[in-house]
């Protein structure tokens, strides 16, 4: 193919292009072979092979049914809402420009969203997502390594106040965190719900549990001990070492993030309810 479109360029003849011949002869004999090599395995470590065919069928079926619900969201958004309502299908319909249409036209007219289209609605959701994935992971892994690698008064109790948010839910902080928006004046901007995710106790608990597997306490030594200062040893040493934690926290509170549609409706809308309010305060 570059030949031919180096004489087109040039403006020469094009030269005979021999093709190699498929030698299916060939081709036979080393699939037979490769058969027959996998059969004297079987026969020598069945239990190895038991085992390999074992797992390979339980990845399969989990690889199903992680892919399940991503085909089922392609289909429904094929079908119809009365096709839906009244059972379940594996085989797409016709109805995906329909549907899509209506959501655009949803998002135009619609009094929530404020006339903006569907595509501007899905970028806001990647930045206040995204930068709230950023902030969790960085900061969460600062305070793991604060708490792995510092020894101050308090560490002990600030530990378990981390210990015990775990174990409340993330509703219960609505109501503070409102007002601290309220009082700072931060409503209907995406900044305070990026922001929200520099304090994530999930995070901070998880870095530190993978850092005690990690054993850098020499390494941070060192570093310390050849004028390195923190933020470098924390940037250059702790980062690179934690990543594969890093990729499993992103993924975690990307997905926690994206459904969280509470704070979403509330700080967003927050002008619109209390203009409500101020119209018809019993409501």
């Amino acid at each position: 193919l570059n030949t031919i479109i180096m004489c087109k360029i040039a403006k020469k003849q094009v030269p005979v292009i021999v093709w190699p011949r498929i030698l299916w002869r060939e081709l036979l004999a080393t699939a037979k072979l490769k058969i027959r090599l996998c059969l004297q395995y079987t026969r020598r470590h069945p239990g190895k092979v038991l085992v390999n065919i074992f797992r390979t069928v339980v990845c399969l079926f989990l690889c199903v049914v992680a892919l399940y619900p991503i085909y089922t969201m392609f289909i429904n958004s094929t079908r119809t809402t009365y096709s839906i309502v009244h059972g379940a299908s594996l085989i797409p319909e016709g109805h995906f420009f329909e549907n899509y249409r209506y959501a655009s036209e949803y998002f135009v007219n619609g009094t929530e969203s404020k006339g903006s289209d569907l595509y501007s609605v899905i970028l806001y959701s990647c930045v206040i997502t995204g930068g709230n994935c950023l902030l969790a992971t960085y900061f969460g892994s600062l305070c793991a390594y604060g708490f792995e690698f510092y020894k101050f008064k308090g560490k002990s109790f600030l530990w378990k106040c981390i210990i015990v948010s775990l174990m409340l839910a993330p509703i219960a902080g609505v109501v503070g965190f409102l007002k601290i928006v309220i009082a700072l004046h931060m409503y209907d901007t995406c900044i305070p719900l990026i922001l929200m995710g520099a304090a994530t106790p999930a995070t901070a608990y998880f870095m530190r549990m993978y850092l005690r597997t990690q054993r850098l306490n020499e390494m941070v030594e060192a570093a310390r001990i050849d004028g390195c200062r923190e933020w470098r040893i924390y940037n250059r040493i702790i980062l690179p070492v934690i990543k594969p934690a890093i990729m499993l926290q992103i993924i975690m509170t990307f997905a926690t993030s994206w459904n969280n549609t509470i704070y979403q409706n509330l700080i967003l809308s927050l002008q619109y309810i209390w203009s409500e309010y101020k119209t018809d305060p019993d409501r």
